[in-house]
């Protein structure tokens, strides 16, 4: 019984070493390089989640998830970072001499990465293709030409018009744009009302549509109304309507 219990305990140190070993090939960070070990998310639940530090405007063109989540005892490599999902949050192993410390929602806002793609050396907006620092101004796409916007870390070009004219891009049916005189921002008539048709599935890896499953039919959620979508007793579906078109949805759980 004891040489099984032994046999046993040596294999999973093996196969924890070996695993530890197939982390540090799957990195590769260039020479002189300071590395160390570091948390950058937390356990809960029984698995781990990474908030993005850089968030997506939730009104973006573009907008996307910026919470990851991880099974328990899961290993990953981004970049030159050797993450597994523990109890105590996800510990990750890697470069500590980044000008701007990795985070995966860099892959959005940084133009230049390293010579080892390491670390993050240039942020800053890309819009339509063109890139600009931070700090510098672009123009607003479909406005009138003397709007433009200031790049900040979350720019895009629908938050360019609440920085600066304090209101949204509006989406619907027979949209109209008019501009009154001297001014630089957009006027956005919606004849029929503003609403969001696009529920967004909550599992798109799936190959159904899990809210049409469950609830037959999903009706349209008007301009600034919330709807709850109940997945189990502990979890919602919650979808906000800022603009029309495409609703904004996340996944939120309540305690038990």
């Amino acid at each position: 019984m004891l040489t099984l219990q032994l046999s046993m305990m040596y294999s999973t140190i093996a196969v924890v070493i070996l695993a530890e070993a197939m982390l540090s090939i799957a990195a590769a960070p260039a020479e002189g390089r300071q590395i160390g070990r570091f948390v950058v998310g937390q356990y809960t639940r029984g698995g781990c989640e990474i908030q993005g530090l850089y968030p997506h405007d939730i009104m973006s063109f573009d907008s996307s998830e910026i919470t990851r989540r991880y099974r328990l005892g899961e290993q990953w490599t981004e970049r030159c970072n050797n993450c597994t999902c523990t109890t105590a949050g996800v510990m990750c192993e890697g470069p500590t001499d980044c000008l701007h410390s990795y985070d995966f929602t860099q892959e959005k806002w940084c133009l230049e990465w390293s010579a080892d793609e390491c670390c993050c050396e240039r942020m800053g907006c890309t819009v339509n293709g063109e890139q600009y620092d931070i700090g510098e101004r672009f123009p607003y796409e479909g406005g009138a030409s003397c709007l433009t916007c200031s790049c900040q870390i979350g720019t895009t070009p629908a938050q360019c018009l609440l920085q600066e004219c304090g209101i949204v891009e509006l989406i619907c049916e027979n949209r109209s744009v008019t501009y009154e005189d001297g001014n630089c921002c957009p006027n956005f008539v919606c004849p029929q009302g503003v609403k969001c048709t696009n529920i967004p599935d909550p599992f798109p890896n799936t190959s159904n549509h899990e809210l049409l499953d469950w609830y037959g039919r999903l009706n349209p959620i008007p301009q600034g109304m919330n709807q709850h979508y109940h997945l189990d007793s502990w979890t919602s579906y919650v979808c906000s309507c800022p603009r029309g078109g495409t609703a904004e949805c996340e996944m939120r759980t309540f305690g038990m």
